[in-house]
């Protein structure tokens, strides 16, 4: 069909009998009006009473030159069964199927009350409807007086499951964690995200919040989290997850991350998340007081503190690094988990004999593991060959007791605060002092076993 006026025909049928155009018991068809429409958008005419259906014609095949109604062997019409109403649409091509934009073919239908203050229910039946879709329907409706009204209604369509897309680094401030993913979906319920342990354990689920639907467009689910959220100190994991209209859920999406404890004084760790000034690293814990970066190749600290807020402010500590930090009580530090992994260039750590040298872990491992590392790399040999053993001692400051654990290799056990050997567990967020015989290169990654 292209652009242009078209006349149509509407008639009536009441409930006569069977249609036959030159039978006089067949259903009476009467004449209702003839319309010309623009691009024929929509169609509405005055019902014709005791009517049980309408149909539409295109005048051009069913019109006599005089004007008369001539149906015989003519069977393309668009049909509409009830009583009080119009149908509402596109005619695509001019005289048949009236449809949705996507050309979804349907009906509208009335139960045909007539009834004074009873409602006439009325229906409309899609097919073949394409998912996640805003639908628009409007209906008017035409009383015998030619009186018009109309109304319309805006819908969604979602034939898909949720389908949960990024999932965000966390931003960390004063110990409160701001979580966000991504998801498509045009008919959520609910998002969340449930915290599960370093065991696997789940520890609670966490209520989130989704900004204003579009369509095939991404929706922000947002949320917050504390310590008292993760409970168990060490590694964690947030699962994210979408629920319908229709009770689907997807739970695809993952972040990790790790807790540290942190008690009143000095603590040494391991910084989990990406890049970040010493300054910011402070900001992420609300007892903050100082930040301290031991440079192991000049056995030189660079501390920040609150006090002096312009002081060495802009030193950069990598994800992976050891450092130290100073709190005023008792607190925890929530990070993302983006520790190097096996081929990142900085999962080896460069450790040198003129003294103590500060090593960040990767993962839960053991004190006895820490000395058992093997070299990848010696700067001064052959004091030790590439694949050989060179951390002779390494050293645990458990800040909540004050003291420091100290294990010697040749000793196989490391000394704790009893008089009998034993292993040290360490969690992932944890991080020790060690001793070398020779300069050497570590592989962290290596480093695991708890």
């Amino acid at each position: 069909m292209v652009a242009g006026n078209y006349s149509y025909v509407v008639v009536s049928i009441d409930i006569g009998g069977q249609q036959s155009e030159n039978s006089t018991t067949g259903l009476n068809i009467k004449l209702t009006n003839i319309d010309t429409v623009a691009n024929a958008t929509n169609l509405s005419w005055t019902p014709v009473p005791y009517a049980i259906s309408y149909r539409i014609f295109n005048a051009t095949n069913v019109m006599n030159e005089d004007r008369t109604l001539n149906l015989s062997g003519y069977s393309s019409y668009f049909e509409v069964t009830g009583t009080n109403f119009v149908h509402y649409g596109q005619d695509p091509d001019g005289f048949g199927n009236f449809s949705d934009t996507s050309a979804a073919e349907y009906m509208v239908n009335c139960d045909g009350s007539t009834n004074y203050g009873i409602p006439v229910n009325c229906n409309i039946t899609f097919s073949g409807l394409s998912s996640r879709r805003n639908r628009t329907v409007k209906i008017w409706l035409n009383d015998s007086a030619g009186n018009s009204i109309n109304t319309q209604r805006t819908y969604s369509t979602d034939l898909e499951w949720p389908e949960l897309k990024t999932a965000f680094n966390w931003a960390v401030s004063r110990g409160i964690a701001s979580w966000i993913f991504e998801f498509n979906d045009t008919t959520p319920t609910t998002c969340e995200g449930s915290v599960y342990d370093r065991n696997g354990n789940i520890k609670g689920n966490l209520a989130g919040t989704f900004g204003t639907i579009e369509i095939d467009s991404n929706v922000n689910c947002t949320g917050t989290f504390t310590v008292s959220d993760v409970i168990e100190e060490g590694a964690f994991k947030i699962e994210f997850n979408v629920t319908d209209g229709l009770g689907r859920w997807n739970i695809s999406l993952n972040k990790t991350g790790v807790l540290t404890n942190l008690y009143t004084g000095w603590n040494v760790i391991t910084y989990p998340d990406s890049n970040r000034s010493v300054l910011d690293i402070c900001n992420e814990v609300g007892a903050c007081n100082q930040v301290s970066f031991f440079n192991n190749t000049n056995k030189s600290f660079y501390t920040f503190s609150n006090s002096t807020p312009s002081i060495n402010n802009g030193t950069n500590i990598n994800e992976g690094d050891g450092f130290l930090i100073n709190v005023v009580e008792n607190s925890e530090i929530i990070t993302n988990d983006n520790l190097p992994l096996p081929g990142n260039e900085l999962e080896g750590i460069t450790l040198w004999t003129t003294g103590w040298n500060v090593m960040g872990l990767l993962a839960n491992t053991s004190l006895n593991a820490t000395y058992y590392a093997l070299t990848v790399n010696t700067t001064s040999p052959p004091d030790n060959p590439n694949g050989g053993l060179n951390i002779t001692y390494s050293s645990y400051k458990n800040t909540s007791s004050g003291f420091y654990l100290t294990c010697k290799r040749t000793l196989n056990k490391c000394s704790g605060t009893s008089a009998v050997p034993k292993d040290i567990l360490l969690r992932k967020g944890y991080a020790v002092w060690a001793l070398t015989m020779a300069n050497s290169t570590i592989n962290r990654t290596d480093i695991s076993g708890a």
